[in-house]
């Protein structure tokens, strides 16, 4: 089974969608097209889809909306889905630090805690996890 290099959080998808920052929106635009062509190898989780339906609350997404925006994350090219969580260690990171309980989740997945895999999102609080963190900015030239 190939390894993949890059988890994807939810503000990856959700900048691309609802366009607040256009050079973030772009960023993760020439992202998902690097996937999509194999030149990156990334996944995601159904925790990262069931929080961009819960921040498609703040952005003021219709359900119909939210559906196909999940149906369309579900039909990325080469992004595989991956949900393997160490909820002990979870409930310990969000107890030590200062951080959501959905980011302690995501570190938990052991090729993030092992550093074999590298988050990608603009949410800093990821830093103070100690676990590996980039932008796609930095991936994509």
């Amino acid at each position: 089974m190939k390894e993949y290099k890059y988890f994807l959080d939810s503000n990856i998808f959700l900048r691309a969608i609802v366009k607040d920052d256009l050079k973030k929106a772009r960023e993760c635009h020439e992202l998902f097209k690097k996937i999509k062509k194999g030149e990156i190898r990334a996944c995601t989780s159904c925790l990262i889809l069931a929080e961009i339906v819960w921040m498609s609350k703040f952005y003021k997404l219709s359900k119909q909306e939210i559906v196909i925006i999940l149906k369309g994350i579900l039909n990325i090219k080469n992004l595989k889905i991956i949900d393997s969580y160490n909820p002990v260690m979870a409930i310990k990171t969000y107890e030590t630090y200062n951080v959501k309980f959905i980011d302690s989740l995501i570190a938990s997945t052991l090729p993030i805690y092992k550093e074999n895999m590298i988050v990608v999102s603009y949410d800093k609080d990821f830093d103070k996890l100690k676990i590996r963190r980039i932008e796609p900015s930095k991936i994509i030239h």
